[in-house]
C-alpha cells in the first residue's frame, strides 16, 4: 500500500472571506465541518474532505495547505519515516500520550495537543517542501496503540487505512511551481505515485485523487476539482448563475473561477 492513500483537506487563504465562504456553500453545497474561529471557516459534505478559508486580512501569516492521509502507523513510526526523507516537522499536532515523546523527537516544532477525545486518533504534522503550499500530513494510530490506551471512540476522523473517493468531496488539486520536477520528486517522495500516462504533464496520484503539477509563479494552490453526483451539475450550473460567476458548462463538467481567482472544475459521475 502506498503512503500517501489521499487527499483529504486544501487550506486556501482568501482576501475577503465572505464571498468566498458563500461562493462554496452555495455552489458546492458545502457546510460548516468543524470550529474554525472568527477569520477562518472549514468546510465540507459530512465525511472527511474539508476545504479550510482563511482570511488572509485578519490573519497575516496564513498560507496555503495541502493535507494528505497516511496509511496507519504510531508516533516512532512516522519519527523513523520523516526522519528517512530528511523532513522535519514545524509543527505537530498529537494525543496527550505522544506529546512528551513528540517533542523529544521534534525539538524545533510547534507541538500541540489534541485535547478533544474524538481528535485523539491521530497524528498531524506540517512539513515544507521546495515551494508553497504547506503539506500536512494526516497519520492515525493503529487500533492496537487506541486500544493500549483504551480509546475507542467514536472518532471524528476513521482510523482503519482507506483510499478512496467520497461523492460529494475532493478530486484534486493543481499547484503551480517555477521548477515543476523538484516539487514532483519532493511530491514523489512523501508517497503520490505517477499517475497514468506517458504525458509529461500527467498528474501525480495519491490514490483515486490527482495532483497537477504545472509551471508558474508564484508557488501555491491555483485551482481545485471536486466530485459530485452527476445530477447535481446542472443544478451548480444554475448556482454559479444566480452568484454571476464566470463558469463554462459541457456535459458533466464545470470550470468556474471562484471569489478568489481560484479555478474550480466540477466533475459529475454517473449514478451518483
Amino acid at each position: 500500500m502506498s503512503d500517501a492513500l489521499r487527499l483529504q483537506a486544501l487550506t486556501l487563504p482568501v482576501g475577503e472571506l465572505a464571498p468566498v465562504d458563500k461562493f462554496y456553500r452555495w455552489a458546492l453545497a458545502m457546510k460548516p465541518a468543524e470550529e474554525a474561529g472568527d477569520a477562518a471557516r472549514a468546510l465540507g459534505w459530512g465525511h472527511e474532505d474539508r476545504l479550510r478559508l482563511v482570511d488572509a486580512a485578519a490573519d497575516p501569516d496564513a498560507e496555503e495547505g495541502v493535507t494528505l492521509r497516511l496509511s496507519t502507523r504510531p508516533l516512532e513510526g512516522l519519527v523513523d519515516w520523516l526522519a528517512e526523507r530528511g523532513l522535519s516537522p514545524a509543527s505537530a499536532r498529537v494525543p496527550p500520550e505522544d506529546a512528551d515523546a513528540a517533542r523529544a523527537a521534534w525539538p524545533g516544532a510547534d507541538v500541540f495537543v489534541l485535547d478533544d477525545d474524538v481528535e485523539a486518533n491521530r497524528l498531524l504534522v506540517s512539513v515544507r517542501g521546495p515551494d508553497e503550499p504547506r503539506l500536512d500530513l494526516f497519520a492515525p494510530l493503529p487500533k492496537e496503540t487506541l486500544v493500549a490506551r483504551k480509546r475507542m471512540g467514536p472518532f471524528t476522523w476513521k482510523t482503519k487505512d482507506w483510499k478512496g473517493l467520497e461523492v460529494p468531496g475532493l478530486l484534486g488539486v493543481e499547484l503551480g511551481s517555477p521548477e515543476p520536477g523538484r516539487l514532483t520528486d519532493f511530491l514523489e517522495s512523501v508517497g503520490l505515485e505517477p499517475g497514468p500516462g506517458e504525458e509529461p504533464d500527467a498528474p501525480l496520484a495519491a490514490g483515486d485523487h490527482q495532483v497537477r503539477i504545472a509551471e508558474r509563479e508564484p508557488a501555491g494552490i491555483y485551482g481545485l476539482a471536486v466530485v459530485v453526483g452527476e445530477s447535481r451539475v446542472k443544478d451548480i450550473a444554475r448556482t454559479l448563475e444566480t452568484l454571476e460567476a464566470e463558469y463554462r458548462h459541457e456535459k458533466n463538467r464545470i470550470l468556474a473561477a471562484d471569489p478568489a481567482g481560484r479555478v474550480l472544475l466540477v466533475h459529475g459521475v454517473h449514478g451518483r
